[in-house]
C-alpha cells in the first residue's frame, strides 16, 4: 500500500520497502544528513536501514539535519529546545540488552 511523506514541502509517495538512502538520492539530499520527524514535543530519529513506511505515520513531514542530533542541536525556528530526543542506542542490536 502506498505511503505518503512530505519532504521540503513536497508530498512524496513511497513504497513499503523504500529506505532513507533511496529517498535522499531521489530528493537530492546529502547522504550525511540525519532524518527526523516531530511528534508533539518529541523528535524521532529515523534509521537508514529500516523502511521509512514502518518508521513514520502516513503524511509525516520528514526533516533533514546535517550531522548528528542531540539535546542542544538547533533545529530551526519551530524547534522546542527542551524537546525530548528519541535515543534508541540499541537500534538493530540483537544482543538482548
Amino acid at each position: 500500500m502506498p505511503h505518503t511523506v512530505v519532504i521540503e514541502g513536497t508530498s512524496v509517495t513511497i513504497g513499503a520497502q523504500t529506505r532513507l538512502p533511496t529517498l535522499r538520492k531521489a530528493m537530492g539530499i546529502p547522504d550525511e544528513t540525519t532524518a527526523f520527524y516531530r511528534t508533539n514535543d518529541v523528535i524521532r530519529i529515523l534509521h537508514d536501514a529500516d523502511p521509512v513506511a514502518t518508521q513514520v505515520p502516513d503524511g509525516t513531514v520528514i526533516e533533514f539535519h546535517a550531522g548528528p542530533i542531540g539535546p542542544a542541536t538547533e533545529l530551526g525556528v519551530d524547534d522546542t529546545r527542551d524537546a525530548d530526543v528519541d535515543r534508541d542506542d540499541d537500534a538493530g542490536d540483537d544482543d538482548g540488552d
